[in-house]
């Protein structure tokens, strides 16, 4: 129980940082982080509305859709952390292996020919409930989906200024997630969606460290 509050806490704390990512961003974005009501369907379909959009190169449509199923999933959380909880076993301790994604599809324009990156966003799978656990697997997931669309979006740019912008959020929203799955509970065999999101985020991030020359932060990212 006491390890399911801290991070419950993590997930509060690193959802005002994402909101403070967007402060200035067009006004459909922004709108889209004040959601009042959610549900875990409701939820999941806005990521694979992001997906969608993205696919289609609709990045600020994208972009406001993942935003809102990561809110309405930090609202489920703090419900569940508002609740009384009963102490409960480790996951895998009560279930087999639980795959929480459907699918993934490549974002093409998102690729380096002498580094493997990470270029797909993932599609999670329909459910109509879920452990309170599986929400923290969840929101790691979309904001993987969000890394990877703004490190696209920085390769992609022209602009020095928008590529910088863009590359600085997608390597945040990699540390985001690395982070959030730092507990193996959240991120091993048993878990392969959360271990699939742990290995791209770290994968990428050291890319990206890399691209920076701070190598020596990225080896530290293969040791993680």
């Amino acid at each position: 129980e006491k390890k399911l509050t801290i991070n419950c806490s993590l997930l509060v704390s690193l959802f005002f940082f994402f909101i403070s990512l967007y402060k200035n961003e067009p006004n459909h974005i922004t709108m889209a982080l004040s959601t009042t009501s959610c549900s875990l369907e409701q939820a999941i379909q806005l990521n694979n509305d992001g997906l969608a959009h993205a696919l289609k190169g609709e990045d600020d449509r994208a972009i406001a859709s993942f935003s809102r199923s990561l809110c309405m999933f930090k609202q489920l959380i703090s419900s569940d952390c508002e609740g009384d909880q009963e102490s409960s076993p480790s996951l895998s301790s009560t279930r087999g292996t639980v795959q929480l994604h459907e699918s993934s599809y490549a974002l093409p324009q998102l690729r380096d020919s002498g580094f493997f990156l990470f270029n797909r966003a993932i599609r999670l799978a329909p459910r109509a409930d879920c452990r309170a656990e599986d929400n923290h697997i969840y929101c790691s997931v979309i904001i993987l989906n969000l890394a990877v669309l703004h490190h696209q979006i920085a390769l992609q740019s022209e602009c020095s200024a928008r590529r910088s912008d863009a590359l600085r959020r997608a390597e945040r929203f990699y540390d985001m997630v690395t982070t959030i799955l730092a507990n193996d509970e959240f991120a091993n065999v048993s878990q392969p969606t959360g271990l699939l999101a742990r290995l791209a985020a770290l994968n990428n991030l050291a890319y990206i460290r890399m691209e920076k020359g701070e190598f020596g932060a990225s080896g530290h990212c293969f040791q993680m």
